[in-house]
């Protein structure tokens, strides 16, 4: 079961402050939740409510909530608590949403592109569906944009197909490059498409290190 428009539910918050009856500030697109959490990604990350900073959980609130342009660009160091609150809110997420790294979708565009992927069934899966699958999902995330050199051109028209294809929905993109570096990565095209929607750089340190186990989702 969804929440109903006009109600949000904040994935990284519980109790009586979960369920928050709000009117969204525009007309961006809402992200519906399930009432129940279940883990579609990356089991062994931990769902640790220590390693997500305060700003990013009321971020994800606005975003839930359709209070955010898309996409949601979150940037910062490793170990400040991006993939983690992604795996929260994924988790709460209804079936429709994909979670890849940049490196795992550009080899999944590379497999479409030359006909050789294939469903868990053994069905080869087109170009033209793979695609219409992402332009379908409700959110889509990607982590990891974070190129040492040049991007390729199949890693940067990757990356600008799915800024175009998701222009106005759901798509989170998690980063340790600062846009400078994306400029200089890519190009100041894919920067502005980036900034055209909401950017966040995350300071502080690496909290996967000599933390104590925190309050599990």
């Amino acid at each position: 079961m969804t929440q109903p428009i006009g109600t949000t539910v904040n994935p990284l918050l519980k109790g009586d402050k979960e369920k928050t009856t709000v009117t969204p500030k525009t007309s961006y697109r809402q992200i519906r939740l399930s009432k129940e959490s279940v883990v579609n990604f990356l089991p062994e990350q931990p769902r640790d409510r220590k390693q997500v900073p305060k700003v990013l959980a009321s971020l994800i609130g606005d975003a839930v909530c359709g209070s955010l342009r898309w996409p949601m660009v979150i940037g910062g160091q490793p170990g400040v608590g991006k993939t983690s609150a992604m795996m929260a809110l994924l988790d709460r997420c209804e079936p429709s949403c994909k979670y890849w790294t940049m490196d795992e979708f550009a080899d999944l565009m590379r497999q479409a592109l030359m006909g050789k992927m294939e469903s868990r069934s053994g069905y080869n899966v087109s170009e033209t569906d793979f695609k219409v699958d992402i332009i379908d999902s409700q959110v889509v995330v990607i982590d990891d944009l974070n190129d040492r050199d040049r991007a390729s051109d199949h890693r940067y028209r990757s990356l600008k197909w799915l800024l175009d294809s998701r222009k106005g929905f759901p798509l989170i993109i998690i980063s340790n490059m600062k846009m400078v570096e994306v400029v200089d990565r890519y190009d100041a095209y894919i920067a502005s498409r980036l900034r055209g929607g909401n950017v966040t750089w995350l300071e502080g340190k690496d909290m996967r290190k000599d933390s104590e186990p925190g309050e599990v989702y």
